[in-house]
């Protein structure tokens, strides 16, 4: 069987992840940024926090955009610099109108939930979790 031809274009939606992270990484440097927990050891450098993101889902509001929402973890063993972290998360993430990220264009910013203190039972270390929702325009793919 093969695929025939569609009425609306065939889109790949974003993997927003990936996009947060190269996005995110620089400007927070030497915050890392990253979609996991790195595995706990005792040795381990806090001292710079920890940004998290994670994919918390998204739809297709039209034939040719997602929206996609990003979940902002900021862990630091201090309270403060944890709240930093997401509250500068948030900043860049909520500015990110008409960027083009590794080959993605961000169409608009189309909700942001700023920081609030969330404990995560996982994690002995303060956090702060926000989120924000990109509307970014498909790319095309051929299958």
């Amino acid at each position: 069987m093969s695929f025939g031809p569609t009425v609306d274009p065939v889109l790949l939606p974003p993997d927003l992840e990936a996009l947060a992270v190269a996005y995110l990484s620089a400007p927070l440097a030497p915050t890392p940024v990253t979609t996991r927990m790195p595995s706990p050891q005792i040795t381990a450098d806090t001292i710079n926090g920890l940004l998290r993101i994670e994919y918390g889902g998204g739809f297709k509001p039209n034939r040719f955009q997602y929206d996609v929402q990003c979940i902002l973890h900021g862990y630091s063993p201090n309270e403060t610099q944890a709240s930093l972290i997401a509250n500068q998360a948030v900043a860049l993430m909520a500015a990110a109108r008409g960027q083009t990220i590794t080959g993605w264009y961000v169409v608009g910013v189309m909700n942001v939930v700023v920081p609030m203190r969330l404990t995560d039972p996982d994690v002995i270390l303060p956090r702060y979790r926000a989120m924000v929702t990109w509307r970014v325009a498909g790319q095309p793919w051929n299958p």
